[in-house]
């Protein structure tokens, strides 16, 4: 097995603001620990990072995996890989409603906008995905920038959002798996969840870089807010988010990985693959409860 070695890797920034394509790089192979650390590094600067074409099985992807942090079970209700609790097999949605029931303004059509987990006291830090089965077309993930976001607010905007937290409920995300022929391991699994309330500006413990914390998949409303004021504020920043010089969209090829910083960066799929099969594996990783500003 051959070892990697720092100085074998290329990073190349895919946009100018985050996210960057790491190359020269196998993750079968053995890494010296100045490559982990490089690897570490590339993924705090850019908080974005793919490793193309790693054609690696599930036990060397957990083993890769493991150098960024410790991992967390792979799906707070769904069962996960046999074999391999830290791995969540995320397959392709029924998309043979799309043309009768089109997405909202913000994407949601049985997807959305989202960060993993934030209806957890302590969401995941970072997230990876590793297509293990992609369609021939379409079937894209797309990320945007909630760091970026927060810096272009105007002052007088990012005074006010420093100061508020947000409801994120989980019932608001998994409501329908409550009814019909679900598991009823999945129900019990959603019964035990309860709403956290996360700053609605969240700083890096390292960095200290502010960045937004939006998830319309389960933010219910903003403390303090009427329900008005709160939907409107919410609209506001999300179409101030959404925009394309905030986002990297990323075809995928089997075995490509994407690495990032969950608790700044926000991802949503394309779905416009039909019914092609997707297939991509989740791994988590343990996070802490979210930084606000000191005054929130």
């Amino acid at each position: 097995m051959d070892t990697v070695t720092a100085d074998q890797i290329r990073i190349t920034p895919v946009t100018g603001t985050f996210g960057a394509k790491i190359e020269g790089l196998d993750i079968a192979g053995e890494l010296t620990p100045e490559t982990v650390e490089l690897l570490r590094q590339a993924l705090q600067e850019h908080r974005l990072i793919f490793f193309p074409r790693q054609l690696v099985d599930t036990g060397q992807l957990v083993e890769f995996a493991r150098r960024f942090g410790t991992l967390l079970p792979g799906h707070p209700i769904k069962p996960c890989l046999p074999g391999y609790p830290e791995v969540w097999g995320n397959p392709s949605g029924n998309l043979t409603e799309w043309d009768s029931t089109p997405r909202d303004r913000y994407n949601r059509f049985e997807t959305a906008w989202h960060s993993d987990g934030t209806f957890l006291p302590e969401p995941p830090s970072t997230t990876m995905l590793y297509a293990k089965q992609v369609p021939a077309a379409g079937g894209d993930t797309m990320w945007t920038d909630l760091a970026n976001a927060y810096d272009r607010l105007s002052a007088p905007l990012r005074k006010m959002v420093d100061e508020l937290r947000a409801v994120h409920d989980p019932f608001k995300q998994f409501a329908p798996l409550l009814n019909g022929d679900t598991d009823e391991r999945i129900k019990e699994g959603i019964r035990k969840l309860s709403p956290t309330v996360h700053p609605l500006v969240r700083v890096d413990p390292v960095t200290k870089r502010r960045s937004l914390l939006l998830n319309p998949t389960c933010v219910t409303h903003i403390e303090g807010l009427t329900q008005l004021e709160s939907d409107l504020l919410i609209d506001l920043l999300l179409a101030h988010t959404l925009i394309p010089e905030r986002t990297v969209r990323w075809k995928w090829h089997e075995g490509d990985i994407a690495l990032w910083d969950n608790q700044s960066i926000t991802h949503n799929v394309v779905l416009d693959y039909g019914e092609q099969e997707r297939l991509l594996y989740r791994l988590t990783y343990v996070g802490k409860p979210i930084e606000g500003h000191a005054g929130a």
